[in-house]
C-alpha cells in the first residue's frame, strides 16, 4: 500500500515557481473538495502541483480457505512496494502548513484521473501547494468520493473503510525539482489466529518441540468459521518453543504482503506497532521477520513489537514464536494487540479498528510423576492437571500412540494399562487415571506412559511406573 513516489512533484513545482516569478498571482483553479489556490512562502498565489501514484489491480484474484462452511478469502502472492491496495477507490489528501489554512482534495481513483490497461493503472492527482514546509495527511479508502466532478468529490461516504494512511512532514524547494518519498502504511483492521489451521512456513524448522501445541477446539474467532487457538499447552518442567500464526487483514480483507516493509499505522497516520506481551518472565516471545530463520535465544523477551508488515509472510500470516523455560509453572497469557486508538473518521458513529488476541499458556502436570512397587497385578492412581482442557486428557504409551492406554518398557513391552477413571473436572481441571498391572508376575521393571491433551495431540507429561 504505497505511493510509487512523489517524483512528479518536481516538474509541477518548477511550473508553480515559474508562474509566481512571472506575476501569476491570480492563478486560481478551484475543484470540488479543495481549492487549488494557496499561499506560497513568498505570499504569492499559485496553482497546485501533481501527485502520481500507481495502482496494481491484478491482486484481485482470491483463494478461499474453507472450514465449518465459511469461506475466508486470502490474496495470492505479494504486492510490489510501488503499488497501493488494488481495492483503493479513493484518496483523501490534506496539505497543511503552520499559520495557513489546510487544503483537502478527495480524488476518485476509478475514473478520469487514472489511465492504463490490464493490471496497472497510473493516476495523476492535482493537490494544493501551500508552503515550502508542508504536512501531508493521506488516507486511502475503499470507496469513491461523493458528488464527483472531473475526478474530484466533496468527501467520502460514511461507510468508507480506511485501507492505508500516512501523516508526514515534507520540505519542498520552490523552483526546483523535488523527489519526496511518501509511503502509505497499512491500517490493520484485525487479525485472526489460525495456528491450528496452517503449517509452519519454511524455512522455519517444524515441529519445534514435541511438548508444544495449540488447542483451537471450540473457539470461533470473529465469525470466520475456523477455530482460533486461544490456548497453548506445554509440559510442566520442560522447556518448549513453538509457533503461533495470525492472519492479518485490512478493512477489505486484503492481505498485508509487501516486499518492502511499511509501518502499521493508526487512521490518523501515526505509526502504532502491534505488541506482544507475556504475563510471566518464564514465558517469552519473538516475532519472526518475513522469510527469516528462527531467532536466537537472545531475541526472546517478555514484550515484543511488530512494527511493520515485513513480519507478514506471503500467505498473510504473522509467525510468532513462544518459549517457556523449564521453570514455567501455573498458567500465563500472551496478548497480541494492534494498539489502534483513533476512530475511522468516515463513520457517523465512530468505529475503532482495535483487535486483540489473548492466549492462555497451560502446563500439563501430574501427581505423582512416578509410581513405585505397583506389583504385577496391583493398582494405583495418578491425577493430571490441564487447565481449560474441556475434552480432557488421554493416556498414551508414546508420542505417536494417541490414547492407547498402555504403560510400556523402553523395548515396547506392556507391563500395565492406564485408563481414565473419570472425565476432567472443572474448575480444578483435574483428571484421575487408574494404573493396573497386567498380571504377568514380572516385578522390578519400569514402564512409562504419557498424559496428552486431547486437543493438542502431541502434548505430553511422562509418568514412570515400577512394577
Amino acid at each position: 500500500m504505497r505511493f510509487a513516489s512523489l517524483c512528479s512533484f518536481g516538474a509541477a513545482l518548477v511550473c508553480a515557481a515559474f508562474l509566481v516569478a512571472c506575476g501569476g498571482g491570480g492563478g486560481s483553479s478551484p475543484i470540488a473538495g479543495g481549492s487549488m489556490t494557496g499561499s506560497h512562502s513568498s505570499g504569492a498565489k499559485g496553482p497546485g502541483t501533481t501527485l502520481t501514484i500507481v495502482i496494481h489491480r491484478g491482486g484481485g484474484a482470491k483463494k478461499y480457505l474453507t472450514k465449518s462452511g465459511v469461506r475466508h478469502r486470502i490474496a495470492l502472492g505479494s504486492r510490489s512496494p510501488k503499488y497501493i491496495s488494488y481495492d483503493a477507490q479513493g484518496l483523501q489528501v490534506t496539505v497543511s502548513a503552520s499559520g495557513i489554512a489546510s487544503q483537502t482534495v478527495y480524488a476518485d481513483l476509478t475514473g478520469s484521473l487514472c489511465s492504463g490497461s490490464g493490471s496497472t493503472e497510473t493516476c495523476t492527482l492535482n493537490v494544493p501547494t501551500i508552503a515550502a514546509n508542508e504536512q501531508f495527511a493521506i488516507l486511502e479508502v475503499d470507496q469513491g468520493p461523493t458528488s464527483p466532478t472531473n475526478g474530484y468529490g466533496t468527501g467520502f461516504p460514511a461507510n468508507s473503510n480506511i485501507l492505508g494512511a500516512v501523516n508526514q512532514a515534507e520540505t519542498v524547494t520552490l523552483g526546483a525539482a523535488n523527489a519526496l518519498a511518501i509511503q502509505i502504511g497499512a491500517v490493520d483492521d484485525g487479525f485472526y489466529d489460525v495456528s491450528c489451521f496452517f503449517n509452519v512456513p519454511t524455512p522455519l524448522p517444524s515441529p519445534y518441540t514435541p511438548n508444544f501445541g495449540v488447542d483451537g477446539a471450540g473457539v470461533n474467532n470473529a465469525g470466520f468459521g475456523f477455530d482460533a487457538g486461544a490456548r497453548i499447552v506445554v509440559t510442566q518442567g520442560v522447556a518448549a518453543t513453538g509457533p503461533l500464526q495470525m492472519t492479518a487483514f485490512d478493512a477489505e480483507d486484503d492481505c498485508f504482503t509487501d516486499a518492502t516493509p511499511a509501518p502499521f499505522v493508526d487512521v490518523n497516520g501515526s505509526p502504532t506497532p502491534m505488541t506482544l506481551t507475556s504475563s510471566s518472565s518464564a514465558l517469552t516471545v519473538a516475532p519472526v521477520f518475513q522469510n527469516s530463520t528462527a531467532p536466537p535465544a537472545s531475541a526472546y523477551a517478555q514484550t515484543a513489537s511488530i512494527a511493520n508488515d515485513g513480519y507478514v509472510w506471503n500467505d498473510c500470516n504473522f509467525v510468532i514464536l513462544a518459549n517457556t523455560s523449564a521453570s514455567f509453572t501455573g498458567t500465563a497469557t500472551i496478548t497480541l494487540n494492534n494498539n489502534l486508538t483513533a476512530d475511522n473518521p468516515f463513520f457517523a458513529t465512530p468505529t475503532t479498528y482495535a483487535n486483540t488476541i489473548t492466549y492462555t499458556v497451560v502446563p500439563i502436570s501430574v501427581s505423582p510423576m512416578s509410581v513405585t512397587s505397583l506389583g504385577s497385578s496391583g493398582t494405583a492412581t495418578v491425577t493430571g492437571n490441564d487447565y481449560g482442557a474441556y475434552y480432557g486428557m488421554v493416556a498414551s504409551s508414546a508420542y505417536n500412540q494417541y490414547g492407547d492406554e498402555h504403560c510400556n518398557t523402553s523395548g515396547g513391552v506392556t507391563l500395565a494399562t492406564v485408563a481414565s477413571s473419570s472425565g476432567i473436572s472443572s474448575p480444578n481441571w483435574t483428571q484421575t487415571f487408574l494404573i493396573t498391572g497386567n498380571g504377568s508376575g514380572t516385578t522390578g521393571q519400569t514402564c512409562t506412559f504419557y498424559l496428552q491433551d486431547s486437543d493438542a495431540d502431541t502434548l505430553t507429561q511422562a509418568v514412570t511406573v515400577t512394577i
